[in-house]
């Protein structure tokens, strides 16, 4: 079989079953966590004798790291522990370390039943996930204002069998062959940006890649983003043009979940992350920079492929700017689990460049504001806007920051800032601000 030879700053295994697909980063409810521990007290292999697992997990508290044991549906257990800066071994109600769906763990994945400490509020967040989105949008489409079975009006068709489709309550963009096509920005990209997409594959082959194109059509720079499914290898690499191999990143937990794939660009700094991981980090990498982006979709077999959602967007934002500005400003890229006050892991890198504002300026005190979209209920909805605030604040104040120089407030569903009759509008609703007292 002949390989695509592109040249590539990363190429990642994302081997994805479209019969999974959702439309975000889908952390699990505590209600789907109970059911996933009923489910493997059930089975008939007691992983509480696996001694090497128990080996592991008691050897932190052996090791003087001053773990806590919780019941992993115990956020306040969780939250409790990492304010005091301890790990956390996760365990179900008979005391079987799990995992954070509840899943009991083996010796192959001990190491998945501990929380290390990053803050309140968050599970198991890579240390290196730094991803910041880029605060003004060039380009936004979740294919909500397009009809099924259209091309996107937004994009531009080169070639291939490309349709929307309906898929978990909302569209996505459907490929089942190979095929180009573009993203069109009102400008240059700037020399500081971000990529966002979700994407969605199969356990086949099926790659994509994407690049900035000039106008005669050519590649901007020497170096593509290349998502790479190779008969589900799970292995994602790094190529200099030459074709020496600079790191290889082999995560085979991406071969069996739906996760978002994020660039950030500055200059020829480019990082990429997979989920909540950075799989890469490139001080010299060269894209080029037109406003006009390309995607080429060049192994995609049997099964279908989709994209569900593309952003890019101008980065560098300055927090404390736009607050001494304009006295608020919107985050972006803190999220929760649905009708929850959980925090996803890809918010932590956003509270803590937060709490790096605020130890760079000790006078500044803010207030952090929790607004929600006009699903369900209004008293539902000012409730959750309140904790969704608290959750914040709980977690600035277990990164250092004082308590005394926060508030937190709920707004409900009272104060929105797009319709709330579509996706695209209800997902600008649902969002954390930030208020200088």
């Amino acid at each position: 079989m002949s390989r695509p030879t592109p040249l590539a700053l990363t190429a990642l295994a994302l081997p994805l079953v479209a019969s999974a697909l959702v439309l975000s980063s889908c952390a699990a409810t505590v209600d789907r966590m109970a059911d996933a521990a009923g489910r493997a007290v059930d089975r008939q292999v007691d992983y509480r004798t696996d001694r090497a697992v128990r080996s592991a997990i008691d050897g932190m508290f052996d090791a003087g790291e001053n773990a806590v044991r919780c019941v992993f549906t115990d956020q306040a257990c969780i939250e409790r522990a990492q304010r005091d800066g301890a790990p956390v071994v996760m365990t179900d109600a008979r005391g079987t370390p799990v995992d954070r769906s509840g899943t009991p763990v083996t010796t192959a994945n001990a190491e998945d039943a501990v929380v290390r400490a990053g803050g309140p509020g968050v599970s198991g967040v890579d240390a290196n996930y730094d991803f910041v989105p880029g605060e003004r949008a060039l380009f936004e489409e979740d294919f909500s204002r397009d009809n099924v079975g259209d091309f996107p009006r937004r994009l531009t068709f080169r070639e291939g069998s490309m349709e929307i489709v309906s898929y978990a309550g909302g569209r996505a963009l459907q490929a089942k062959t190979d095929g180009e096509f573009d993203v069109v920005l009102p400008e240059t990209a700037p020399e500081t940006f971000t990529v966002e997409i979700d994407y969605f594959g199969n356990e086949d082959y099926n790659d994509f890649r994407f690049f900035f194109v000039g106008p005669d059509g050519e590649r901007a720079g020497t170096n593509a983003i290349v998502v790479d499914n190779y008969a589900g290898t799970g292995v994602g690499r790094l190529v200099r043009e030459d074709g020496v191999v600079e790191a290889v990143q082999d995560d085979r937990r991406i071969q069996t979940q739906t996760l978002p794939i994020r660039v950030m660009a500055d200059g020829a700094y480019v990082k990429v992350f997979v989920g909540e991981e950075r799989v890469a980090n490139v001080p010299n990498a060269d894209l080029g920079r037109s406003d006009r982006l390309r995607f080429e979709l060049t192994d995609v077999r049997q099964k279908p492929i989709y994209f569900a959602s593309i952003r890019v967007a101008a980065g560098g934002r300055d927090l404390y700017g736009a607050l001494q500005a304009e006295g608020r400003v919107v985050t972006e890229g803190i999220f929760f689990d649905t009708a929850s006050a959980t925090l996803q892991p890809e918010s932590f890198a956003v509270v803590q460049e937060i709490a790096a504002m605020m130890e760079e300026h000790p006078d500044l005190r803010i207030r952090i504001e929790g607004h929600t979209d006009n699903t369900g209920d209004a008293a539902s909805n000012q409730s959750l806007s309140e904790r969704r605030a608290a959750a914040v604040r709980t977690m600035l104040t277990g990164l250092g920051i004082a308590a005394s120089r926060l508030e937190s407030a709920g707004m409900g569903q009272t104060q929105p800032v797009a319709s709330n009759d579509t996706e695209a509008g209800r997902a600008q609703n649902r969002r954390v601000e930030l208020v200088r007292l």
